[in-house]
Parts: structure tokens; C-alpha cells; sequence
């Protein structure tokens, strides 16, 4: 799991998580799909085996990007995930045209981290700054509602109404790229 998910690995040894489970194809190299780990109060709580085989079949992904978009949306587990698929279906935000055409790969949603850098970019060109705006919208921190607060779109709207108003997952996250590419490759190969 340390593997997987780097960015936690001292918090896994020191024991910080008591739950873990991979998703991977059952194949001679074990290629991953997804992972998470957690705390959790009981065990046994969590029943993951086939729930992911499930998901998917109702889902019916045609391409890399649903598959894409699924793996996110597992992060939350299998049942907030489904609640998820229907608000994603069908989403109604407020018009803000170019926020479209940015976020159409996913519907009009913030999932990603380079979502959030092009958003602040719209406003402010530096990477360095759009960097720093992603990360301190993830860690939630005062920065990032002091500048998205007074970044106006042409219709009045700020940027941080936009990004609470389409972050379906509350943070964003790099894409799981080689995981979806490892189910792809498992589907439609």
C-alpha cells in the first residue's frame, strides 16, 4: 500500500491506518487499479470483494475516461460512489461558459489537480501560484478562500463559488491514470 499511495507512507508506518485494500487485475504482474487506506472502528466493516466487479458492470464504461472517471469516484466507496454517478449524470450548476469547456472531460466537475491549475490560471499565469492555490484548497486552508474570494468571472461569480459549486469530492487529486489504464487495457484489450 506504501507503494500506492507514497504521499502517506510515513502515516502507514507508524500506523496511522488500520484498513487497506487494493483493487488490481488478477493477472502474473498484479497490475493495480486503485487502493485505499483508512481508519476504521470495527473490523470486517468494509466487504470490497466483488462490490468493484459490480460497479463496474452497472456503469458500463465505453472509454478511458469513464474508466477514469469510476476509479475517483470509488475513492468515496462503492455506495456514496453510485450516489455520486447521479448527481454526475445529470449536473446543474450556475453558467460560467469558460469553466465549462474546462472541466468537460468530467462533466463540469473538479476532480483533478491540473482542473484546479487552469481554473487560477485563467486569473493569475505563474504555475508556481496556481501550485500553491491547488494545494491550499486541498489542505483547506485560509489562502485559498483569500484569493479565490476576490477572483471575479465576467458574471459576478468568484472562482471559489465555482470550485465549492463543482468539487464532487471535496479535494483535488492526480488522476489515476495508470489505474485506469491497467482496467483498460483488462476491458476493452
Amino acid at each position: 500500500m506504501k507503494k500506492l499511495f507514497p504521499a502517506i507512507a510515513q502515516d502507514i508506518d507508524r500506523g496511522n491506518y488500520n484498513y487497506a485494500h487494493a483493487i488490481y487485475v488478477d493477472n502474473d504482474c498484479k497490475d493495480c487499479i486503485d487502493g485505499n487506506v483508512l481508519v476504521t472502528v470495527e473490523e470486517g466493516t468494509f466487504k470490497q470483494s466483488t462490490k468493484f466487479r459490480s460497479y463496474i458492470e452497472i456503469n458500463k464504461p465505453k472509454c478511458f475516461m469513464d474508466l477514469l472517471i469510476l476509479i475517483e469516484f470509488n475513492w468515496l466507496g462503492i455506495e456514496r460512489a453510485q450516489e455520486f454517478q447521479k448527481d454526475f449524470k445529470s449536473p446543474s450548476f450556475r453558467a460560467v461558459p469558460i469553466v465549462d469547456e474546462l472541466l468537460k472531460e468530467s462533466n463540469g466537475f473538479l476532480l483533478w489537480d491540473y482542473q484546479i491549475i487552469k481554473l487560477y490560471s485563467l486569473f493569475n499565469g505563474e504555475m508556481e501560484k496556481a501550485v500553491s492555490f491547488q494545494k491550499n484548497y486541498n489542505q483547506k486552508r485560509i489562502e485559498f478562500e483569500d484569493v479565490a474570494e476576490k477572483l471575479l468571472f465576467n458574471n459576478g461569480i468568484t472562482l471559489a463559488d465555482v470550485i465549492y459549486e463543482r468539487s464532487i469530492l471535496g479535494l483535488a487529486k492526480k488522476p489515476k491514470l495508470k489505474g485506469a489504464y491497467n482496467l483498460y487495457k483488462l476491458l476493452f484489450e
